[in-house]
């Protein structure tokens, strides 16, 4: 398990779920520097969870899928351009590309989703 977002997360949700004492023994703690998928594709644990996107990007981690719905946890990202931007315009452009069919695609392959 991950010690960020994830892990935070998941140290609330598996007593929700009346498995957290079932599994407090084979849980372990990675550091940042090894990924939940990265010890997974690399032998050193059976199952992690992570995002999404945190997962594809390993070869050897295979992705089960989505939490269900009803207990899935949405990271949602912001962007916006800052009041002393030196480049307003160039900051807008991005900011109108990121919502483009072409960006969504990307998105989507990495795991993502993209602006509706």
């Amino acid at each position: 398990m991950e010690q960020g977002n994830t892990g935070t997360y998941l140290k609330a949700l598996l007593p929700k779920l009346g498995i957290a004492d079932a599994l407090k023994d084979k849980i372990k703690l990675l550091p940042p520097e090894n990924p939940a998928a990265h010890a997974v594709a690399n032998g050193e644990a059976e199952i992690g969870m992570t995002q999404i996107s945190e997962i594809l990007p390993y070869a050897g981690a295979e992705l089960v899928g989505p939490l269900p719905a009803e207990i899935q946890l949405t990271s949602s990202f912001a962007v916006g351009v800052g009041a002393s931007s030196k480049a307003p315009d160039a900051a807008q452009a991005l900011i109108r590309f990121l919502k483009t069919p072409a960006a969504a695609a990307v998105f989507k392959a990495k795991g993502l989703d993209p602006v509706s």
